[in-house]
């Protein structure tokens, strides 16, 4: 399973990677998303194609556990919004405009970095991306038994 997983999470990010180098080195697109999106993207691949040749493996690991924290919220709270997220979307909303509301999105695959500050008002939005919370559970247990080898060694 770690295999498949891995094998996984290095298409997600070809899918983004491949389509931002031909924007930046064909299209001369050098804008902050495109520049974002493909040195992410590019470092997603390095540090899992690192683990999946077992090279470097603890230092990956506790990156693509962080890169996957910090995708799993998206919030809007007193005038900033932020949301951060490649790959697979199926994300749990709760949002308060006059009235608390829920909704569930399933989205098979969003590109989005979006932080932004507006006046602020009474709007609250929280939302929680699974498969973002799902993947850094695992990078987690992976750094659990990479620990755990060491120390039996």
């Amino acid at each position: 399973m770690k295999k498949h997983i891995i094998i996984y999470y290095i298409i997600i990010n070809l899918i983004c990677l491949i389509p931002s180098i031909i924007s930046v080195f064909i299209q001369f697109d050098f804008k902050f998303n495109t520049l974002f999106f493909f040195t992410f993207s590019l470092l997603n691949v390095i540090a899992i194609s690192s683990i999946y040749l077992n090279r470097v493996v603890k230092p990956s690991l506790y990156f693509l556990a962080l890169t996957n924290l910090i995708q799993v919220f998206t919030f809007v709270f007193l005038g900033f919004s932020y949301k951060f997220l490649l790959g697979p979307d199926i994300s749990f909303f709760v949002f308060d405009d006059g009235d608390l509301s829920t909704r569930l999105t399933a989205i098979p695959y969003n590109i989005i970095f979006d932080i932004d500050s507006f006046e602020v008002d009474n709007n609250f939005m929280f939302g929680f991306n699974f498969i973002h919370f799902w993947l850094f559970l695992f990078f987690n247990k992976l750094i659990i038994e990479e620990k755990k080898l060491k120390s039996n060694l």
